[in-house]
Parts: C-alpha cells; structure tokens; sequence
C-alpha cells in the first residue's frame, strides 16, 4: 500500500491532528491548505492552494496512487450573513468537493476520504441515528454536504471512498461554538441553555475521528459511509456543570424552555442577530446520538476519549490563549480525577 497521503485542509483543526496522526505512522503527507501547518518536519510538504480554485489544483505536481483525504471546506466558524449562506457553503463545499474528486481521478488515487458532518440529518426521527437516517438538513451548511455527498456518490468512481459523519468535534485547540460558553464559564457569568438539559448530545473527540479515517485508508476493504460520535455518557446539563465545576467557576447553569426561546432565535437569524444558525439551535434539546456501529465493525474503530475530558481540554487551551485577568484560571489537571 502506498504510504502518501494528499490531506485538504491539513492545518485546520481535524487536519493538524490528522497529519500528526500519519507523520506518526509513517506517511508522507502532501498538505493543501491556504495556511501553513503546525508541523514542522521534512514528512509534510504543503502547498497553499485554495481547493476551489480548479486551476490551482490542476497546476500541482502529486505524487500518483496516493490516498486523497478531503476536509477542507467552509463551516459556521465565522458570522456568515443569512442571504450569503447558500452561496457561501455551496462554493466551498460541492465546488471544492468537485475540484478534489477530479485531481484524485487526474492522481488514480488509492482512496478518497470525505468528512461531511452530522448535520446532513436534521432532526432525529429515531435513535440512535443510523447511516440510512433520512437527511434533512436544516440549513445551507448541512444542505452543501448533502449534495457533497451525493456529488461523490453520483460519479462512477475508480477507487475507494469513505464518507465520515462526525458529530460536534471538540479538543484542545477548538473553540469556535464553544468560544461564549468558556468566556462565561470563565467569568462566572450565567450558562444560557436551550431546553431542560435532560438531553444526550453527543460530541467527538478530534483524536478519535483523526484515529477513524486513518483506519479507514489502511484498511483496503473499507468503504461507505461511517458515523462517529463518542461513547454517550453525559445529559447536556450535567456535561456543562461538570466543566464549571471542574473549572472552578460559579457560573450558573440556566435552563430556557425551547417552545420559547426557539421562536426568538429564528426571528432573530433573519436579521442576523442570532448567536447560534438554526443548525445549531434547533437541536440542542435533542436527544442527539449517532448509531457508530458500522465503524466498529468495518474499521475496528471504537471512541476512546470522553466529551468531558475533551471539553475540559478545550478549555484549558482556551484559557492558555487568551491570558486575561485571572477571573477563573483553573487547575484542570489536578481536577481531573475528581
């Protein structure tokens, strides 16, 4: 098997941890991305290519019969204003989507490698959510992976592919949705959350999805779709009051009924006020869990770090970044254990 791996978007959060992940087992990893990657070792060959730029990318000179991992594209890591979001998520994830899959068809790549996300199901009609869950999305991001899917789907296509359908992925060095809820952990301010909190939402540690489609390239009958979400232990309030808790963080936890709050946040979103896109709040009272079976028995995969302790990563990070005032700078290594 060839040991090249050609990674889209290999220094965003997943792709650092991915390429690492690879550096360590042995491969040679060609990176295309706009930023440069973390890494630093003669290993990692970057190219700053934009993926939507066809012709940048037929331009490149890489290495044939390589296994072509695909995670670049765009997501709600930045405000995006309503009317611009179906152009936005189209351009940067069907678009980019049809410049990879033409540059792995142009290398006669070993294997194509697609992480879409979670969202493409919309609301749960059942749970645990298998890969046969009808997807209905409830905006453009999840609707752009959708036709990403089906795009690859669609193309009679001369190697292997694997989709991935990771849940929420949380870890040291992501911050993104959870960038409010740490600031008002760290201030001891109140926790706002829509609905009881008596819900699972499920979550995926960064390690563990990097661990998923590593196994899914290495193992030359892996192909189709995969969910991956961790093992689902925790309530949504109890998962939050643990890291207050663990912080050491007054901060409140304050439930709000969602056939309330959730009318709010639509009318807010079409002005774009909202804090959170309707992806996000319409299912944070759900009982939310993925069904990761097929990737246990296919791939051999199995979740081995907790939400919690990934939260906690993430905020520990979080409080390294931005040295403020020590309004709460926890000891998370020492509470661990508690």
């Amino acid at each position: 098997m060839t040991n090249n791996a050609i990674v889209t978007g290999g220094s965003g959060f997943l792709g650092s941890v991915l390429v690492e992940h690879l550096v360590r087992d042995g491969w040679t990893v060609h990176n295309l991305d706009l930023q440069y990657p973390k890494s630093n070792t003669p290993a990692v060959m970057h190219h700053a290519v934009d993926v939507i730029d066809k012709e940048q990318l037929e331009a490149l000179s890489l290495p044939r019969g390589a296994h072509v991992i695909h995670l670049a594209g765009r997501q709600y890591n930045k405000p995006v204003k309503r009317r611009d979001r179906a152009r936005f998520f189209r351009e940067g994830n069907v678009e980019g989507t049809r410049n990879v899959l033409a540059l792995a068809r142009r290398l006669e790549a070993a294997s194509f490698s697609f992480v879409s996300t979670d969202m493409v199901y919309g609301k749960p009609q059942r749970t645990p959510v298998d890969k046969d869950h009808p997807r209905k999305p409830f905006g453009p991001y999840g609707e752009s992976k959708v036709a990403a899917e089906d795009l690859i789907a669609s193309k009679d296509l001369p190697f292997r592919v694997m989709v991935y359908r990771p849940r929420l992925i949380v870890g040291p060095g992501r911050f993104g949705l959870m960038t409010k809820l740490f600031a008002a952990i760290r201030h001891n301010r109140p926790v706002p959350m829509i609905g009881s909190g008596t819900n699972t939402y499920q979550m995926i540690s960064v390690f563990d999805c990097a661990d998923a489609i590593v196994r899914g390239i290495a193992r030359e009958d892996a192909q189709g779709v995969f969910n991956l979400g961790s093992e689902p232990r925790w309530a949504s309030k109890d998962l939050i009051e643990t890291l207050i808790a663990r912080a050491g963080s007054r901060s409140p936890v304050v439930p709000l009924p969602s056939a309330l709050l959730k009318p709010v946040l639509r009318v807010l979103d079409r002005f774009d006020l909202s804090p959170l896109v309707p992806e996000q709040f319409e299912i944070a009272d759900q009982h939310y869990v993925l069904d990761v079976s097929e990737a246990n028995e296919r791939l051999g995969w199995y979740p081995v770090h907790g939400d919690d302790e990934m939260m906690i990563a993430a905020y520990e990070e979080y409080c390294a970044s931005f040295p403020e005032a020590e309004a709460v700078r926890p000891s998370l290594r020492d509470s661990r254990s508690a």
